[in-house]
């Protein structure tokens, strides 16, 4: 959770096993997933406020909404299971997370082919009630022996950081939450 013996930039850096997985990729090619990752910032920022909503008032502030919104909760995990079982999720790995870098280990065999400088498309499942991903591009800044991958995150604008950067620190205050408190992350 923190950032101590990490070597990612100063700053808020998490660490999370998520469905997570890369590939070479050049930079102008990165640039077509904007458009997606703004629809997936908003879900996950709804997902998250909705279950703010809920712990804080346990009934609906329109109790005539409710049918429509239980409905409608669930097509949406319907739609997320029909998607999900199209698309199966990549296996989980420790990422670690900042505003400007990820960290990852692969395996060594797979590290000879990694070299700095080199792009890569990053492929993150934030959220299970969330069926699509988050599709960053970075740089590999370094690979280690034991193959260690940092790489710094090239964000498509300022509004895309800004919400990378804001589901960063959601994700640091649920944990920080969680340790303080023992409850759900």
């Amino acid at each position: 959770m923190d950032n101590q013996g990490s070597n990612l930039s100063n700053g808020l850096v998490i660490a999370v096993s998520i469905p997570f997985h890369w590939h070479d990729r050049a930079l102008a090619d990165c640039q077509s997933a904007q458009a997606t990752n703004h629809v997936v910032y908003n879900l996950l920022e709804g997902n998250e406020e909705k279950g703010v909503t809920r712990a804080a008032a346990q009934q609906p502030s329109h109790p005539e909404l409710a049918p429509i919104e239980a409905k409608l909760n669930l097509v949406l995990q319907l739609l997320t299971q029909v998607i999900q079982q199209q698309n199966p999720l990549p296996s989980k790995l420790f990422v670690e997370l900042s505003a400007t870098q990820l960290a990852w280990q692969i395996a060594t065999g797979v590290a000879q082919h990694v070299i700095p400088a080199q792009y890569l498309e990053l492929i993150l499942h934030l959220d299970p009630r969330v069926p699509l991903p988050i599709t960053l591009c970075g740089r590999v800044v370094s690979v280690a022996a034991d193959g260690r991958v940092c790489v710094q995150l090239q964000h498509h604008g300022a509004a895309e950081a800004d919400a990378w950067e804001r589901w960063l620190f959601r994700q640091h205050r649920r944990m920080v939450a969680h340790s303080r408190h023992g409850g759900p992350i």
